[in-house]
């Protein structure tokens, strides 16, 4: 069977790859092109002739899930908040989004799963460890919490052993869903992680100029996803907001059962009327509420208490579980209607297929998907979608 390689930020990253794809394993992973296309390619290329084999992150599910049923291995980055299909779990001691497709593609598929980092050690080498985290078939019992927590949890015993040489620069914890002592209590515990780095900083430093002078390509262009994202433009200034919440989250639930959460980097609260909102981020849950049906990302947002709707604003990206993938420049969620929709411009991905229209409507699950006008594109299975 195939192997799921996880591979956390930490040292000289970009080696662990190298390292193993040198070793004879045929490694196919996923990443974020540069913007610069020529620097790009030469990065490319580096990693190509040590034998990786990377795929846009945009188109790579359906290949990725292909190559681990044909016993191959794939490499994944899952220790940053990127804007994918996330859910919370706990990383190093506080709650943290975390990627949701290495669960689901260790689900699927039954793939043995492995954990792989390179540190820099005190004679100035590079030490490659790796260590099981679940046999061939071990995940097809897990739910999806179940597994990212698993999966938190190996990579963060490798940075635990070399705290200083983490990317703690990105911002992992932008969100912080727990709340009471035992939030706080995990917080401790992250702090006292970040303190035994900050004492061996001259290795830190060591790492910093390696990486600056060896893989700079890969740091400044296709590495993290925080510096490939383009700057937010900030909302139009309007009246003077009655509060500002860093960290915004609000919970809808029914019968006790949490149905969605709906979160913001900030948002500004007007009494009686509605709250803004910047770096948008809405998720809905399965009736257990331990899975991720779909999730919502936009730059901003405008949340009306009385109605529930929330109007997403600016690069909004609808994914759910099985890769498919909705764009548009704005989009409304109606929760009384249970309705996803838009008037804007839309194009809808999903294993390569491709539709383009001018209004949509879909179901929170994106089951039933309707577009309204102009449309255009290929796609191999029209089943839930109407034109």
């Amino acid at each position: 069977g195939g192997v799921l390689l996880l591979v956390p930020h930490l040292g000289a990253f970009e080696l662990t790859g190298l390292a193993l794809a040198q070793s004879g394993f045929e490694i196919l992973a996923p990443a974020t092109p540069a913007r610069n296309r020529e620097l790009d390619e030469v990065l490319l290329a580096r990693r190509r002739a040590a034998g990786l084999r990377i795929l846009p992150r945009k188109e790579s599910m359906a290949a990725l899930v292909a190559h681990l049923g044909r016993g191959g291995v794939v490499g994944v980055l899952m220790d940053q908040d990127t804007r994918v299909a996330s859910l919370d779990v706990d990383f190093l001691g506080r709650t943290a989004r975390t990627p949701l497709g290495p669960a689901l593609m260790a689900r699927r598929t039954g793939a043995a799963v492995v954990c792989a980092s390179s540190v820099l050690d005190e004679r100035g080498r590079h030490q490659v460890r790796v260590t099981e985290v679940l046999p061939p078939g071990g995940a097809r019992g897990g739910t999806l919490e179940e597994l990212s927590d698993l999966f938190n949890r190996a990579q963060g015993e490798h940075i635990q052993r070399a705290p200083e040489q983490w990317v703690w620069f990105h911002r992992r914890w932008r969100f912080d869903a727990e709340e009471g002592s035992a939030g706080a209590e995990r917080t401790e515990r992250a702090e006292r992680a970040r303190s035994r780095g900050a004492l061996r900083l001259p290795a830190l430093l060591g790492v910093l100029l390696l990486a600056l002078g060896l893989l700079a390509p890969a740091l400044l262009l296709g590495g993290c996803s925080d510096l490939d994202e383009e700057p937010r433009q900030p909302p139009p200034a309007g009246p003077t907001a009655d509060q500002v919440v860093a960290d915004f989250t609000l919970r809808e639930t029914r019968a006790g059962a949490a149905q969605w959460v709906l979160r913001a980097e900030q948002a500004r609260v007007y009494r009686n009327r509605h709250t803004d909102l910047d770096g948008v981020f809405l998720v809905f849950l399965e009736a257990n509420a331990a899975d991720t049906s779909t999730t919502i990302r936009a730059d901003h947002g405008r949340y009306v208490a009385k109605s529930g709707v929330l109007a997403a604003l600016g690069h909004v990206l609808v994914v759910d579980v099985e890769g498919t993938e909705i764009r548009a420049d704005s989009l409304t969620w109606d929760p009384k209607r249970e309705l996803i929709s838009t008037e804007a411009e839309v194009e809808i991905k999903r294993d390569g297929d491709l539709l383009r229209g001018i209004g949509m409507e879909a179901d929170p699950d994106l089951d039933d998907i309707v577009l309204k006008k102009q449309v255009s594109g290929e796609w191999s299975d029209l089943g839930g979608i109407e034109k």
